[in-house]
């Protein structure tokens, strides 16, 4: 249970990340941010915000394991 717990909320982190980064970086630098432009809104990024979310998810069960040994 605690595992969705964790990956509920890093999809959480990266979404808000990648919405974050997305809003920030729109139309500054287009020829070096060009792939941000191309992904789309909503589901297009799903897959982009699901390694995210493995990852960092990945990485908090290995940090709350590590912590309660």
């Amino acid at each position: 249970m605690e595992w969705i717990l964790n990956f509920l909320w890093s999809y959480l982190c990266a979404s808000l990340g990648l919405w974050l980064l997305r809003k920030l970086t729109r139309g500054r630098f287009p020829e070096k941010n060009a792939w941000l432009s191309d992904v789309p809104e909503g589901v297009g990024c799903l897959a982009i915000l699901l390694v995210f979310a493995l990852l960092i998810g990945v990485l908090l069960l290995w940090v709350t394991t590590r912590a309660s040994t």
